[in-house]
């Protein structure tokens, strides 16, 4: 193996990063200083920054959408989880009763997002729906949810990882 590019650096910490997809050379990356980046792997350099999170919010995860590679989800310590195009657009803010620490896309469908939050709950989100609430909470963790994984073979299995 050989280092091809090294991080951004000055960023303070780096949470959370997320491969475009496709064919696509960029990183997507969040972080407790700066919020979220957009990394140009052959060029070296960032080549944009989403700043929708409340000003001086550590942004715990960023999820590139497998499908729809112009969409990027965020979330963070203030109670959000963004989705957003690339060109920084919002697209959808779901709030949370506490910080938001993991996101992840489902991979067979574009609009169907899972959310992991500070109040131990999972949250599923459905884009398309004309409200912000989710489809589907489920509870049973007695920490704080930080990691949410969809089965990339199966539909609708989800896992997660928490501080119990």
């Amino acid at each position: 193996m050989t280092c091809l590019s090294s991080s951004p650096g000055n960023e303070g910490i780096i949470y959370h990063i997320s491969w475009a997809p496709g064919d696509l050379e960029f990183i997507a990356g969040c972080t407790a200083k700066q919020g979220v980046f957009v990394w140009d792997v052959n060029k070296g350099k960032i080549i944009k920054r989403l700043s929708n999170h409340a000003p001086k919010t550590t942004v715990y995860c960023v999820a590139w959408n497998e499908i729809d590679s112009k969409l990027v989800m965020t979330c963070g310590a203030d109670n959000y989880c963004i989705v957003q195009q690339v060109d920084g657009w919002v697209m959808q803010k779901y709030k949370h009763p506490g910080a938001v620490y993991g996101c992840a896309w489902s991979p067979f469908s574009k609009d169907m997002l899972a959310t992991g939050c500070e109040d131990k709950c999972l949250r599923v989100f459905y884009m398309t729906s004309s409200s912000t609430q989710p489809i589907r909470v489920f509870t049973g963790h007695e920490g704080k949810v930080f990691h949410v994984r969809w089965n990339p073979l199966k539909e609708g299995i989800l896992c997660s990882g928490s501080d119990d």
